[in-house]
């Protein structure tokens, strides 16, 4: 590999790695810490970084079940 592929397959494993997280943050801290559970309050700007960092994950089909199975068991 020249310098300039390796270049290029350092960028796609940063911006991986900072989707990745992103989309877990929208999973953990969004749908489930904020919408399940209501554990904190957050302003709108906040609200639709959640949700854009949730939609990236693809789990929007299960979300609504997901949210109402988990605030059926009292967690």
């Amino acid at each position: 590999m020249n310098g300039v592929n390796i270049k290029i397959v350092h960028m796609i494993f940063v911006a991986d790695f900072i989707y990745g997280y992103g989309a877990g943050l929208g999973v953990t801290a969004g749908a489930h810490r904020y919408w399940t559970h209501k554990s904190y309050k957050a302003k709108l700007p906040l609200r639709i970084i959640l949700a854009v960092l949730y939609l990236i994950t693809g789990m929007v089909k299960s979300s609504k079940h997901l949210i109402l199975t988990t605030r059926s068991f009292g967690m």
